[in-house]
């Protein structure tokens, strides 16, 4: 004891620094929160739900009134998973004098687990929808600025080249001709 109480004494605030970071590290934060998990579930698209945003947003260019718009797509949503591969490689020999090797790949994909026996995968990757063209019908169609405008918008916002884009005039909904 009598060696010890020196050391103490000389080394007392290192000590009281490492007890407080000791406390520190052991203090509770609050409520325990399951891990936040890195797959999620892809969003949901709808291609109806993006013609009607669409639609909208053009109805409030100028000159442009009552508007569709038709969307066709060449790809849906692709989500690509993380997976693990396996292979083995196994050797045959005949005699001492023929060489053979014969290889095995296996691939699972990867997920995580969850409380209650919920799994679900490691999306490493989403592809959106390519879109193959686009028919727009509205009131000012027949106003080449319009439908240069109307043209645009739909590029910007999709990505089609134009010339998979056509702008029709919309018929009257009163019945005449």
């Amino acid at each position: 004891m009598e060696k010890i109480l020196p050391l103490l004494d000389k080394y007392k605030y290192l000590l009281l620094v490492v007890g407080v970071g000791l406390l520190l590290m052991l203090w509770p934060t609050g409520e325990a929160r399951p891990p936040e998990q890195t797959a999620q579930a892809p969003p949901d698209f709808s291609v109806s739900e993006l013609e009607e945003r669409i639609a909208g947003s053009l109805g409030k260019i100028e000159g442009v009134g009552r508007v569709e718009i038709v969307l066709t797509l060449k790809t849906g949503v692709e989500t690509i998973y993380q997976t693990n591969e396996q292979t083995r490689t196994q050797q045959d020999q005949d005699n001492g004098n023929t060489t053979r090797y014969q290889s095995e790949r296996s691939q699972n994909a990867l997920v995580l687990s969850g409380g209650g026996g919920n799994q679900q995968p490691v999306a490493v990757k989403q592809n959106y929808p390519e879109f193959l063209g686009a028919l727009v019908v509205c009131d000012g169609a027949e106003n080449s600025a319009v439908a240069w405008q109307v043209v645009n918008a739909v590029t910007a916002l999709t990505g089609i080249p134009s010339d998979r884009i056509t702008v029709a005039k919309m018929k009257n909904s009163e019945g005449s001709k």
